[in-house]
């Protein structure tokens, strides 16, 4: 196994030490934007140091951002997205990985528009998720990165990560029809 993997690997194997915390490249979400158009407000309920936020700000989005976890909150504030019940025009989030099903099934409850998800590929696999997920709440599109992201929180590089991951986008208010597979080769 080359050095490189081995870093993947053994930053994935520690991921539950830090509430499974891992930054959403700035390209990540510029990607999504270049996409998909969002109307009205967003919820960034997992915001870490604030890289989604941000990136929404910029493009003028009005955005409300929280995380549970107050040690490494770089922006929002400190609030548990389980018990929050208002509703939000969007969702746009990379939740933690270990508990991303959680989060996916209460943001189906509270988002009125679309809710975008960054997830691992891999998320695709398993009978449990067809059945939550691509059964009867399936996602309208998904957009594969081509390229692995780095996903790792100090890292300044776009690509080079170890796993491959998607956006997951969800529409209230479109047919729950077959899910259309698009690829971000930027």
């Amino acid at each position: 196994m080359s050095n490189r993997n081995s870093e993947v690997m053994i930053a994935f194997k520690n991921r539950n030490k830090t509430l499974d915390f891992y930054q959403t490249p700035v390209y990540a979400i510029e990607s999504l934007l270049k996409r998909e158009k969002f109307k009205g407000s967003i919820l960034d309920p997992c915001c870490g140091k604030g890289r989604i936020s941000e990136s929404l700000k910029k493009y003028n989005y009005k955005v409300k951002s929280f995380d549970i976890n107050s040690k490494m909150l770089g922006y929002g504030f400190s609030k548990d997205f389980f018990t929050h019940k208002y509703k939000y025009d969007n969702i746009i989030m990379n939740p933690p990985y270990n508990i991303c099903e959680n989060f996916i099934l209460h943001g189906l409850n509270i988002f009125k528009n679309k809710m975008a998800v960054l997830l691992r590929l891999n998320f695709l696999e398993s009978i449990k998720r067809y059945n939550l997920f691509f059964r009867n709440n399936k996602p309208s599109i998904i957009y594969v990165f081509s390229k692995r992201l780095d996903m790792r929180s100090d890292s300044i590089k776009t690509f080079g990560g170890g796993i491959s991951f998607a956006w997951f986008i969800w529409h209230k208010n479109k047919p729950n029809r077959d899910i259309s597979l698009k690829f971000i080769c930027d």
